[in-house]
């Protein structure tokens, strides 16, 4: 699957990759918990009704703030 990212002005996919020359990581909605995915959903600014098992937005939307440290994995 190709991902693009659902963020309404974002042109990022992930063939964008190759064109940065740095790491592009998709981040898939949080679906199995509504409030939350709901957040993401309207953070998008879609028009069009959105899927969020399908979607996924990108990291250029996220600070690092909001990413938890999973010392366990690193």
């Amino acid at each position: 699957m190709t991902f693009a990212c659902a963020i309404a002005e974002c042109t990022n996919t992930a063939k964008s990759k190759k064109l940065r020359g740095k790491d592009l990581i998709f981040h898939r909605f949080p679906y199995k918990n509504k409030s939350l995915c709901n957040v993401w959903i309207a953070k998008c600014k879609r028009k069009e009704k959105l899927n969020p098992i399908n979607a996924a937005i990108c990291c250029d939307h996220f600070t690092s703030s909001d990413y938890e440290r999973d010392l366990e994995n690193e």
